[in-house]
């Protein structure tokens, strides 16, 4: 089953469609892009994005029977190609991603095949590790890793993504280890990736971000880790 279609008006079409879903919000985690869930880079979107604008381009010529050359019909060919050779990959990434949802099975034209679940009867005692760094404008960069991983941002085997909670505050805490990160004021978020950004929002410069992480399976909730010792930002 070729995922990508092979001519040439479906394959522009296909390419609109997938673009315009990937650029539009996820509406279970605000702030970010249905690109971001699926587990693209930032490259990829952007490369994605470029191909449209160039397909569309070039179908407005290659659909008019006036504008329509040997160069255009070259041109257009050679664009569908060559990005179906990149994009193939992603889009069979997507179709085995655990987060695939049958919406994006519809939009991105694979069988959406759901493995038999192995239940989890075991609470996670493992601690996120968690580096943050700040962007600017009340944006801060967050990868978490767990112990056994030390080069780069994963999520736990068992976890299917990083639960955290956060407050935005006028007043530093004196200990970290003595906030109480399910207390007033806290709110929960849940983040399918190992790396992320948090919008704290420009309005808030100068205050502190309180915010810690655990391990989650969104499946089990129940099971969720230990949260690890929370962090505090001056928000700038």
């Amino acid at each position: 089953m070729n995922r990508i279609p092979l001519t040439v008006a479906e394959f522009v079409t296909y390419l609109k469609n997938t673009n315009t879903f990937l650029k539009s919000d996820d509406p279970l985690n605000p702030g970010h892009k249905q690109w971001e869930r699926l587990g693209l880079t930032s490259a990829e979107q952007t490369d994605w994005d470029n191909s449209n604008t160039a397909a569309q381009d070039l179908w407005a010529k290659y659909s008019n029977a006036d504008l329509r050359t040997l160069s255009v019909m070259r041109e257009l060919r050679t664009l569908r190609l060559n990005w179906t050779k990149g994009a193939r990959g992603i889009v069979n990434r997507i179709a085995s991603s655990a987060a695939a949802t049958q919406q994006d099975a519809t939009v991105f034209n694979f069988v959406l095949v759901k493995k038999q679940p192995t239940k989890q009867t075991v609470d996670i005692t493992e601690l996120v590790i968690a580096g943050i760094k700040r962007i600017g404008s009340g944006e801060f960069g967050i990868e978490c890793r767990f112990e056994k991983d030390t080069k780069r941002p994963s999520l736990l085997p068992k976890a299917d993504g990083v639960e955290y909670s956060f407050k935005i505050t006028n007043t530093q805490p004196a200990d970290p280890a003595t906030v109480d990160l399910e207390g007033e004021g806290f709110r929960l978020r849940f983040v399918s990736k190992a790396k992320f950004v948090f919008k704290s929002g420009t309005a808030n410069k100068g205050k502190y971000l309180i915010i810690a992480f655990r391990w989650v399976n969104s499946k089990y909730p129940e099971l969720a880790g230990p949260w690890c010792e929370a962090q505090i930002m001056v928000i700038i």
